[in-house]
C-alpha cells in the first residue's frame, strides 16, 4: 500500500487592518500563508505551489478567497516575496541519492568483474552469462 498525498506548511502569518465581513470588528483578521507539497509515506518531495487564508481572530471567520482588492494585493504581495523551504525537496534529494548509489555499486561491480576476467588466477572458474540463453566457463 503507498500512502500519498498534498499536505501543507505554514509560511508566515501576518496580521491585518481590515474590518472582518462577518462581525466588522477592526484589527482581528489576520492573513497565512502556507506551503503545498506532495508527500509519498509522508515524505515531502516536492512543493506544489502557495496557498492564502484569511482568519478572524475574535468570530473565527475563515476565507480562502480573498473577499477585498486589497487583501488580495496584500496576499500576492507576501507569496511573491516567500520561497518554498528547502526541505520540502527531501524526497527528490533522497531517490537522486539512491540513484547515485546504485548507478556506482553497478560501475564497481563492472570492474571488478573485468578485473577477475583479465586476471585470472590458477585454479579459478569462472561462470559468464551472456544475454539469457547462453553460458560459458573459464578455467
Amino acid at each position: 500500500m503507498i500512502i500519498y498525498g498534498i499536505g501543507g506548511k505554514k509560511l508566515l502569518t501576518e496580521q491585518l487592518t481590515e474590518k472582518c465581513p462577518q462581525c466588522s470588528s477592526d484589527n482581528s483578521l489576520e492573513i497565512t500563508i502556507a506551503a503545498r507539497y506532495f508527500h509519498l509515506f509522508w515524505i515531502p518531495f516536492f512543493p506544489i505551489g502557495k496557498k492564502s487564508a484569511v482568519y478572524c481572530q475574535k468570530c473565527g471567520f475563515v476565507s480562502e478567497i480573498p473577499f477585498s482588492e486589497q487583501i488580495s494585493a496584500k496576499s500576492t504581495e507576501l507569496e511573491s516575496g516567500l520561497r518554498a523551504p528547502a526541505y520540502l525537496f527531501t524526497g527528490l534529494v533522497l531517490t537522486l541519492l539512491v540513484i547515485v548509489f546504485f548507478v556506482f555499486r553497478c560501475i564497481e561491480k563492472n570492474k571488478r568483474t573485468d578485473k577477475y576476467f583479465h586476471s585470472p588466477k590458477v585454479g579459478d572458474i569462472y561462470e559468464n552469462k551472456n544475454f539469457d540463453i547462453y553460458y560459458s566457463l573459464l578455467r
